[in-house]
């Protein structure tokens, strides 16, 4: 039977109080009786705890127990179930076990229970539905079996094997547009970098927006399709994605921490799907990740990072500038308001786009001018992503 909450029990439980009871009472029918039957009775009440003792310590260890996931690939608000085994490997009943169940974060399983009996070699096998509503990185399981005698007298705990890690990916958002943006402006064409020797590097069929002075005519005239020049120094657009994970303050940090990792994940995986060049700086603690990517292939890498990323960071947004590089198209997402020399720092790359998240309880979003280099947008937590990001201001 699985229990919610654990009960907490105290040393004079219902069998421990039955057997005092009648060990006194069989201690007085000798004092004022004597004779063979009651100290028969008296030394039977004696040895008791004795029997009780060495039955648990058997049954402790004939107990073993097992633990997994029903899917080890689980999403934010996806339902899953957590599925055990308790076995009796001996020929002795277990009359009571008790299984207490955790997670790390104390949000699924943490506070459940179950009650089970095993006949000699039963293998019992049962399952908890879970339903995580944040993702992030859990350590759950038992937190400890513990095994009762027959008499109820003595209970011994087990510490049970390894305990399952689940990772719990965000919500992946699919975007037909990134509207809110000034990227909007930039995506029918392509950025090059041009530099004084220029080498032929290879060569792609003509996209909508490529300048005409890089046709290749003569490969356009044997394909009879418009070819593009590709050099050595030139490229797309690329983004420099800078994502703060500084410690979120606000009565709920859970759901404003899951915000900022689906904006992040929906725009990375927007811009990977149009062939755009992507570089994600963040930290972790004091060391600073940076991931590269150039297309769909590589989104599979960012997911799973994003998925485990913690908000313990005390870099701020010019420490992971300085490690990234100035050179492309900025996206900015945190939870602190930019102040004016992080904006004169950030206005040295080809345009940015600062993604603030108003996390205090209340609070309320500006309108900006964004005339210049750096634009900044005010998010809030209860905001639909997807339509938010696809819908101009």
């Amino acid at each position: 039977m699985l229990n919610s909450k654990k009960r907490k029990r105290g040393f004079f439980t219902g069998p421990r109080v039955s057997y005092l009871i009648i060990l006194f009472l069989s201690a007085g029918f000798v004092f004022v009786r004597g004779g063979t039957i009651p100290y028969a009775l008296f030394y039977l009440c004696l040895l008791i705890p004795c029997l009780s003792i060495l039955h648990a310590l058997l049954l402790r260890l004939q107990f073993r127990s097992g633990q997994r996931m029903s899917t080890m690939n689980i999403v934010k608000g996806q339902a899953v179930d957590y599925l055990f085994s308790a076995y009796n490997r001996g020929p002795l009943v277990s009359p009571r076990v008790t299984l207490d169940f955790f997670d790390s974060r104390g949000l699924c399983l943490t506070g459940k229970s179950a009650e089970i009996s095993l006949l000699p070699w039963q293998r019992y096998q049962g399952a908890i539905n879970l339903e995580f509503a944040y993702r992030g990185v859990y350590m759950l399981g038992m937190e400890r079996a513990r095994v009762m005698d027959l008499f109820s007298i003595f209970r011994l705990g087990i510490k049970p094997g390894e305990n399952v890690s689940v990772v719990v990916f965000p919500r992946i958002i699919h975007l037909e547009s990134f509207s809110l943006s000034r990227f909007s402006e930039l995506q029918g064409g392509r950025h090059y970098r041009k530099s004084r020797d220029e080498a032929l590097k290879d060569t792609r069929k003509y996209e909508y927006g490529d300048p005409m002075s890089r046709i290749h005519w003569n490969l356009t005239a044997q394909k009879s399709d418009l070819i593009t020049k590709l050099y050595e120094s030139e490229s797309e657009l690329d983004v420099v994605f800078l994502l703060d994970l500084s410690p979120v303050r606000a009565e709920d940090p859970l759901v404003c921490e899951d915000f900022i990792i689906e904006f992040c994940v929906a725009v990375v995986r927007f811009l990977l799907n149009n062939s755009r060049g992507v570089k994600l700086a963040y930290a972790a603690g004091r060391t600073i990740r940076v991931l590269e990517g150039d297309g769909a292939k590589d989104f599979d890498a960012f997911y799973s990072a994003l998925s485990e990323a913690e908000f313990t960071s005390d870099i701020d947004i010019a420490g992971l500038s300085r490690a990234a590089g100035l050179s492309g198209y900025g996206v900015v997402l945190s939870a602190r308001e930019p102040d004016s020399e992080l904006l004169d720092n950030l206005a040295g790359m080809d345009g940015v786009d600062y993604y603030r998240l108003i996390a205090k309880e209340g609070g309320t979003k500006r309108q900006y001018e964004n005339n210049g280099p750096v634009r900044v947008y005010d998010l809030l937590p209860g905001d639909d992503i997807k339509a938010l990001l696809e819908t101009a201001p």
